[in-house]
């Protein structure tokens, strides 16, 4: 019987271990640049939301008109 295979069995899953280490941080690398820029984009959403919330609401004058036209003629039936 052989009696180093263990061994080679034993540095094969190490070399697998290693591969799959390396694999991962390079995923988490990629996956913190991507993050930020996640957070990047949300923060630029934010200020802009802020900005958007803080300016008067537009004027719509074709709902001006009608509802200038239904004062007036309430008023005049009245």
């Amino acid at each position: 019987m052989y009696q180093y295979k263990h061994e080679e069995v034993a540095w094969q899953r190490l070399q697998d271990v290693q591969r799959e280490m390396e694999n991962s941080r390079q995923l988490a690398d990629g996956l913190g640049r991507a993050m930020s820029r996640f957070r990047l984009l949300a923060r630029r959403a934010w200020w802009l939301g802020g900005i958007a919330s803080i300016r008067p609401p537009r004027r719509r004058p074709a709902l001006e008109d009608c509802e200038m036209e239904d004062s007036h003629t309430a008023s005049g039936a009245a």
